[in-house]
């Protein structure tokens, strides 16, 4: 569900925190990096294969 895993990355740990600051520091661009998330179905026998939605813009 698109909602739950939007909800899921918002629901950080100190530890996820730290890592997200680190990685952040990383960063020489001037404007702030650009994240993008897709979310894909997990496939299995027998299904029809659908496209995953396009990126969640934060």
């Amino acid at each position: 569900d698109r909602l739950e895993y939007i909800r899921h990355n918002k629901r950080a740990t100190h530890a996820d925190a730290v890592v997200g600051e680190r990685l952040r520091a990383l960063h020489s661009g001037d404007e702030p990096p650009r994240v993008r998330r897709m979310i894909e179905r997990p496939t299995t026998a027998g299904t029809t294969i659908v496209m995953p939605k396009g990126p969640i813009e934060h």
